[in-house]
């Protein structure tokens, strides 16, 4: 079963990524709500797919997804963001993420979820 990890600062937004990849049978094996935390735990359980939010307290979404790219560069990062703000979007996609998907595109994200997580 392929594996994920849930970086968001708004915990209802955290539960709410974690039930849809439950539901499309990825394991959420670790949550954070800063892209420090998110980060660190990330690079210790080395899950398949990352879901990211793009503005986190201390580093942010674009920031951490590097990191998490340059460390370990099999993870695939989708970014989930609320933002309208198309920067942040590039911002994302410079970083590495392989997608982002709107908060209030639920299934969006859960097609891309499920697609990631069949193929890992």
């Amino acid at each position: 079963m392929a594996s994920a990890v849930i970086i968001d600062d708004d915990r209802g937004m955290r539960l709410l990524a974690s039930m849809v990849a439950d539901e499309v049978g990825c394991r959420v094996v670790a949550e954070a709500e800063t892209g420090e935390l998110g980060v660190a735990l990330t690079l210790r359980r080395r899950p398949d797919v990352v879901v990211m939010d793009y503005r986190l307290p201390g580093i942010d979404g674009a920031e951490a997804t590097e990191e998490i790219k340059r460390e370990l560069p099999s993870a695939r990062v989708v970014g989930w963001t609320s933002s309208d703000d198309q920067s942040a979007r590039e911002r994302l996609l410079a970083a590495g993420a392989e997608d982002v998907v709107d908060k209030r595109e639920l299934d969006r994200l859960r097609q891309v979820l499920r697609a990631w997580c069949a193929e890992a």
